[in-house]
């Protein structure tokens, strides 16, 4: 098999290097472009960059390592991040969730809601967008009813109380 250097008149280096300044979803569309952009878009350091700085991952080890997938798996907890919040605001914040689906969804997307927090927003696209997302849903006021509501599931009073004390930290720095 012959080693490809190029993609068309340009050199696999320089598409690489154009690929390090791409964000995930341009990635993705230019890995279906050919063979070679397809490895260049499989490069695991690539994905390590993107889950640094849109998810404010430092360690890829403890996840697995980093991958299309890995970054696939963060979008998804995000869509459910999303959906939990519009569900809250929706239902009038309450300190409960009934339902089991309901409830696991819950926890996924409170664990993101921990780790977005405590990164720093200008370290993070998606820690950012968090701040933005709590804004428009009321978050905040879901937060603390989750907080104190009485959950058969400590975990969802802790990621909420959590999330809140990562909130607040950060207004006070």
């Amino acid at each position: 098999a012959q080693k490809v250097e190029r993609v068309g008149a340009i050199p696999l280096g320089c598409v690489a290097r154009v690929m390090d300044f791409c964000e995930a979803p341009m990635v993705c569309t230019m890995s279906a472009v050919c063979m070679e952009l397809g490895a260049g878009a499989r490069d695991p350091d690539r994905w390590c960059r993107l889950l640094r700085s849109d998810w404010g991952v430092q360690n890829t080890k403890r996840l697995g390592g980093a991958s299309r997938a890995t970054y696939k798996a963060f979008v998804q907890r995000w869509v459910r991040v999303k959906g939990a919040l519009k569900a809250l605001k929706t239902s009038g914040h309450p300190g409960q969730v009934a339902g089991k689906e309901q409830r696991a969804h819950l926890l996924v997307a409170l664990q993101l809601c921990v780790d977005l927090t405590a990164v720093p927003r200008e370290q993070a696209t998606y820690a950012a967008r968090l701040r933005k997302h709590l804004e428009a849903a009321d978050g905040v006021r879901s937060l603390l009813n989750l907080a104190a509501g009485d959950d058969d599931n400590h975990l969802i009073p802790l990621f909420s109380t959590e999330t809140l004390a990562n909130l607040a930290n950060e207004d006070r720095t």
